[in-house]
Parts: structure tokens; sequence; C-alpha cells
């Protein structure tokens, strides 16, 4: 298992749900698609939570290939009732301060409004 300094973590999800997991933990790991010789990523700083709790999520790859060309060339299979186990991003400080965040439907864009 990952190894890391215990630090409580507070999350904010949509729908106002707030939830404090005080046994998280800062990890570093590396990511890799499952094949030999597959180009590793590495993760810094990421945090554990016991159970991300996200409902799931058709995903049809023919249909995000449209948007995102790279996904044709890869070995990546629709899944009918995928649940997400990780989550992966950059840390952006100013949306910790953020008031009214909203995201334009027509867009994949988030926008907010700082303190």
């Amino acid at each position: 298992g990952l190894r890391g300094e215990t630090k409580p973590l507070s999350l904010a999800w949509t729908g106002n749900i707030n939830r404090i997991e005080e046994d998280s933990k800062v990890v570093s790991f590396k990511i890799s698609q499952c094949q030999d010789g597959a180009k590793e990523y590495s993760v810094f700083q990421a945090r554990t939570v016991k159970a991300l709790a996200l409902q799931p999520q058709p995903i049809d790859v023919e249909d995000l290939a449209t948007m995102f060309p790279h996904l044709k060339k890869g070995e990546v299979t629709d899944l009918k009732e995928a649940v997400p186990r990780i989550i992966i991003g950059k840390i952006i400080g100013h949306f910790c301060l953020s008031v009214n965040p909203f995201q334009d439907h027509g867009e994949t864009q988030l926008y907010h409004r700082p303190r």
C-alpha cells in the first residue's frame, strides 16, 4: 500500500456535500498503462481517502474520441458502469478561495469568482 504523512483533508462536493477525511495521507507514486515498457508518470503530494464514493459513469470512448482524437490511438474500451477510483488533477490554490463557482454548460470550463 501507499505510505505517507497523515493529514486531515476537508472535501467539498457539489450539492453541498462536505466531509473530513481524518486519516488522509500525503503520498507520491508512479502510474502507467498495464503493459511492459509503458511510460511512467510521477504523481506527487496526492491525497488518499477511504472511499471516493462517486456514482458509476458510463464511458463511451468513440464519443470521447470525437473531442479527443488521441484516444483513437490507444486501446481504450467502453466502460458501461465505470466507478471512479482515482482523480488526478492540478493543485490550483485560487480555487480554494472561490465564491460561487459555476460551469458554462456549453463548454467544459469551470469558472469562479474569487473573494
